[in-house]
């Protein structure tokens, strides 16, 4: 068995990361009460989770930009993206 020698500071960074990383999944876990999944199998459990996050964001974006900022947002993104499906001939 090999015993890994980490120092202070590579410590101090990888809980710095899990702080980073695990935010969101408190979150939703606390605020939400999102502790189980409904469905089952490696294949439905992720697309039930990213719906939940698209929700987690899409708050995040309220909170931020405020609901007149988001609309604001989302629709000069849609409308580049149709412009460009526009001019190279694009099937939509």
């Amino acid at each position: 068995m090999q015993i890994r020698n980490y120092s202070p500071r590579s410590i101090h960074a990888f809980g710095s990361l899990m702080l980073i990383t695990e935010h969101q999944f408190g979150t939703l876990k606390r605020q939400r009460g999102f502790t189980h999944t409904n469905v089952r199998g490696k294949e439905n459990v992720p697309g039930e989770v990213g719906i939940v996050f698209i929700g987690y964001n899409m708050r995040r974006c309220v909170s931020i930009l405020g609901i007149e900022g988001l609309i604001k947002a989302l629709m000069k993104s849609c409308l580049s993206v149709l412009s460009l499906k526009i001019r190279f001939n694009l099937s939509l």
